[in-house]
């Protein structure tokens, strides 16, 4: 995605990806059919890989990222809605990487920052885990997420979220790079 900045006359490329996910039970009232399907909407970078589900009627979804990682100026916003009685289980393909951005262009010498919005709604009776894997943020890398979960008092939710700042496998570390994180 192309955006001009006329004050400058230069042109910024960065990815602005959308996901918004509605999920609910579609249980019959002969109550043979109890699984949770789902509606949605998205945009690049995001893809929806094929779902399955267990013997619970549970949604088991995985979300790709098919950019292969962030850099500065990127922005992706996920948006799940959980509906009443729902059961459902979101992952990711891979890990989510974020690229250095500091002291890589001498237009924005201070880097610029990727960022990730995340909001939940969990409704009545309804159960999410949220299990993506590990979010890499590579030296020099400029992140920053907000997530936001709202849940109903007889649901449940189970989460994680894994940060490496740096491959330290690879001796990295974050170097001049930054982290931010807000959950509500």
């Amino acid at each position: 995605l192309k955006k001009s900045n006329k004050e400058n006359n230069m042109v910024k490329s960065s990815w602005e990806g959308k996901c918004f996910l509605n999920f609910f039970n579609n249980k019959s009232s002969s109550g043979k059919d109890n699984k949770t399907i789902f509606k949605s909407k998205f945009t690049a970078p995001y893809k929806l890989l094929k779902c399955s589900y267990d013997e619970e009627g549970r949604c088991i979804l995985p979300i790709l990222h098919t950019a292969g990682g962030l850099v500065g100026g990127d922005s992706l916003e996920f948006e799940a809605n959980i509906g009443i009685n729902s059961k459902v289980l979101l992952t990711t393909s891979s890990a989510q990487k974020v690229y250095g951005t500091v002291g890589r262009s001498k237009i924005f010498p201070k880097g610029t920052f990727s960022s990730q919005k995340t909001n939940i709604i969990i409704r009545d009776n309804a159960h999410l885990e949220f299990l993506p894997q590990e979010t890499i943020v590579f030296a020099n890398g400029l992140y920053s997420q907000e997530f936001k979960v709202n849940i109903s008092n007889n649901s449940s939710f189970i989460f994680t979220d894994l940060i490496r700042l740096g491959r330290s496998s690879a001796g990295e570390s974050i170097e001049k790079g930054i982290f931010r994180s807000k959950l509500e």
